[in-house]
């Protein structure tokens, strides 16, 4: 390709392949900084069920007493385990496993709702356990899910609260002696509606539709929420990334003019500048007698002190040009003490390189 046909189409490539570029390289760094987030969050949940267990064994304990308390004692180890081992699968990057033991998670929490006490003698009607608001602590393990910050398995958890209430509630339904409107055989009016829901085995269906939708409500509700967080850290990673970038050429007031303009460089124009060079004196002659990794050093240290004399002085670091530096006064907003401080820029270095020489020399080098 000509040169001069080489830089139009530099110039009139758009920013849009630069911008997927950098979205690529966000979703890549957020991918991992989920991930890490995700472990933090199901090692905290673990936790948190651990003491919220304890604490609930202990009331539990003087609630009902012994021996009847070690029926639930004995479900408590099973939650902490499906906790323990949703930390362990998440750790491990397992999601098939993951969202296996999710599911679990949501199911035995229905049965342990709804089951009776093998060793107690109290058991309550299939009415009487529906009407209690147990479907409440569903929400609980949908709040854990969610921290996550992932819609998918927040998703996937609704889904699983929505199943496994479905399941305990048809469970109840088919117990012995359970009752509900379509035993009736007509639509009951007001009076034989208000005796039916009185009867503490009558199975309210419309119960059951209520809490589904609101499980759906809340699961969108959580699922939004956690794409809206998703996408403001990937934003959050694709900025600091992109001021990275530039501060490693402009000066910090410059980065932070470049960084509220999303196409800053897209108008082609002339402008005055100046433009500082600078290099090392013998440089050459300097590194045929040093090991490659003093060199590195020294240019580095080198770096170090011209970035910091041009970014003081409002330049811009054009390249790097092995022990030398090209630096722009002017760009990408020309003033009209460009040159001045360019001036101011290049003594600086001369007083910095002065101290460094004497450094130095004072060290033998």
């Amino acid at each position: 390709m000509p040169k001069d046909a080489a830089l139009a189409a530099e110039a009139a490539a758009p920013p849009a392949a630069r911008r997927r570029s950098a979205d690529a390289g966000a979703r890549t760094v957020a991918r991992s900084a989920f991930h890490a987030a995700d472990i933090r969050a199901l090692r905290i949940a673990y936790y948190m069920r651990f003491g919220a267990m304890g604490a609930i064994a202990i009331w539990l304990m003087v609630l009902i007493g012994f021996p009847e308390v070690l029926f639930y004692y004995a479900m408590f180890v099973v939650f902490i385990a499906l906790a323990y081992f949703q930390y362990k699968a998440g750790k491990a990057a397992n999601q098939p496993l993951l969202y296996a033991l999710i599911l679990a998670d949501f199911l035995f929490l229905a049965f342990a709702v709804l089951v009776d006490n093998p060793m107690s003698t109290a058991h309550f009607p299939p009415g009487t356990k529906l009407n209690q608001s147990r479907d409440l602590y569903f929400f609980v393990l949908l709040a854990g899910v969610s921290a996550c910050h992932q819609p998918r398995r927040v998703i996937w958890g609704g889904v699983c609260a929505m199943t496994a209430w479905t399941l305990g509630f048809l469970w109840q339904a088919t117990q012995p002696g359970a009752v509900t409107v379509y035993d009736t055989g007509q639509a009951p009016d007001l009076e034989s509606w208000i005796v039916l829901v009185a009867n503490p085995y009558f199975v309210d269906h419309n119960r059951l539709i209520e809490a589904l939708v609101v499980m759906a409500i809340v699961t969108a509700i959580l699922a939004m929420v956690a794409l809206q967080a998703r996408q403001l850290v990937r934003a959050q990673i694709v900025s600091t990334r992109e001021r990275a970038n530039l501060a490693r050429y402009f000066a910090p007031a410059i980065v932070e003019e470049l960084a509220t303009h999303d196409t800053p460089f897209e108008a082609v124009k002339a402008e005055r500048a100046a433009v500082l060079f600078a290099d090392v004196v013998g440089f050459t002659a300097m590194a045929q007698h040093e090991p490659p990794e003093r060199i590195i050093g020294f240019l580095r240290a080198l770096h170090q002190r011209l970035e910091g004399a041009i970014f003081e002085h409002g330049g811009t670091l054009d390249k790097y040009m092995g022990d030398g530096v090209m630096a722009i006064f002017g760009a990408p907003r020309a003033a009209p003490d460009d040159a001045c401080r360019a001036i101011a820029a290049a003594r600086a270095i001369q007083d910095a390189t002065a101290d460094w020489n004497a450094a130095r020399a004072a060290a033998n080098l």
